[in-house]
């Protein structure tokens, strides 16, 4: 979903959209909306084409991600969008998110309080220093110039010459926070994307996390599902870390004293 000054929103799905998806995406605050238009899109792209296709047709200037199995507390975007308007130098703001389904057994109760760690310890501390790691799913904002030039790299990650399909959020988490390290050695090779124009300028941009704004997802029940979950998840984390690891390292150099 993109947002823009004039409080329009546009909103995209994918063919691989779970059964209920648009009931989750459908409520709305009212001062969202004043103009909506939603597009399905024909074939099924995965989530990274899905999201590129939505951002080509967007004309917001803060951009709202989400994934299919989470529902959002109906103020997330009141209290996401005025962050972006306040400080023009925040190019994503990360939400809060705890656990869907948390009474479903033990499993899922555990989940849902390191899922608290995380986002209210973790990524509050991250934030201090303008500086989180991961921009999580199930709620993303991102302001449209920080990421918009680097989709094309993004979408077309690959990994020891495969199509890397995993890692989404981190990566495209590393290219904002790393914008003008990672511009310069990126941009040239995607100068016939269309999300070459218009070209944004590069700039240093923080990344905050805001526990106002709340989403609740799904998380594994089973304990095979959980492993399985962990493992992709700790994959992804060590193939973007060759992304991600120089952006930080110059992250941490301005931060000493």
């Amino acid at each position: 979903m993109s947002f823009g000054a004039d409080s329009s929103e546009k909103r995209f799905e994918s063919g691989s959209s779970i059964e209920g998806h648009g009931k989750t995406l459908r409520p709305l605050p009212r001062s969202c909306r004043r103009r909506r238009e939603r597009s399905q899109l024909t074939e099924n792209l995965g989530k990274k084409g899905a999201l590129a296709a939505g951002l080509l047709e967007s004309g917001g200037t803060v951009i709202a991600f989400a994934d299919s199995d989470t529902v959002w507390e109906p103020d997330a975007l009141e209290q996401a969008v005025p962050i972006f308007e306040a400080d023009p130098g925040v190019g994503a703001v990360s939400g809060h998110c705890r656990a869907l389904n948390r009474n479903a057994n033990f499993l899922t109760k555990v989940q849902d309080t390191w899922y608290e760690g995380q986002f209210s310890v973790r990524k509050a501390f991250e934030s201090v220093f303008g500086a989180v790691t991961c921009v999580s799913g199930p709620l993303a904002f991102f302001r449209r110039s920080a990421i918009y030039n680097f989709m094309q790299a993004w979408q077309e990650d690959q990994f020891l010459g495969q199509e890397f399909r995993f890692a989404t959020d981190r990566t495209l988490t590393a290219f904002v926070l790393g914008a003008t390290y990672l511009g310069p050695r990126v941009l040239p090779r995607h100068a016939d994307s269309p999300f070459s124009v218009p070209e944004y300028p590069l700039r240093d941009w923080k990344i905050v996390y805001s526990k106002s704004a709340r989403a609740w997802t799904n998380v594994p029940a089973t304990f095979r599902s959980m492993i399985k979950q962990q493992i992709r998840w700790k994959k992804s984390f060590i193939v973007a870390f060759r992304i991600s690891a120089p952006p930080l390292a110059i992250v941490r150099k301005s931060a000493d004293p």
